[in-house]
């Protein structure tokens, strides 16, 4: 399955990989070389921290190289029909209060490696079950989510 990031996002992941690849890698031979001057590999701590390090790095970059390479570039666009990859939608919570705070909310719909659910307006994942909910629904269509046990209604009031 890929995963959805933006040309920014892609961009920035290969920078990353680069950097680890070259410097990073420099970096965490030069600490373990250090290390090893410290003595008996048995009872050295730094050397065991450094061998970590190398191994988040490591982590790191096979992480990097598999999203690179099962990765689908999206763009957002003009204006959108329906709830897709990189809109804007505001939606209203139809059970609320017609007064209440957070009767409407704004999300935009991205990829998993860019949600950020505390930016305004909230980031969400396409692959979250409230972004899977909204994906594909049309302006003043209804969409019902589970949260919590508890079915709650929205109404896509705006698509930008």
């Amino acid at each position: 399955m890929s995963v959805f990031i933006t040309a920014e996002k892609k961009k920035e992941f290969e920078e990353e990989l680069k950097y680890l690849k070259n410097e990073g890698r420099k970096n965490a031979v030069k600490k373990i070389q250090e290390a090893r001057a410290f003595g008996d590999l048995s009872e050295n701590a730094e050397y065991d921290i450094a061998k970590a390090e190398q191994g988040k790095l490591e982590a790191r970059i096979v992480e990097l190289e598999g999203v690179l390479s099962d990765c689908e570039v999206y763009a957002k666009k003009n204006s959108y029909n329906k709830v897709e990859m990189g809109c804007v939608v505001t939606v209203e919570d139809v059970d609320a209060d017609d007064d209440a705070p957070g009767k409407f909310r704004t999300y935009e719909i991205v990829g998993i490696y860019e949600s950020d659910p505390n930016s305004e307006p909230k980031k969400i994942s396409n692959e979250s079950p409230l972004g899977k909910a909204f994906l594909g629904a049309e302006k003043d269509e209804y969409v019902d989510f589970e949260h919590k046990g508890n079915t709650v209604t929205y109404r896509i009031a705006e698509i930008k």
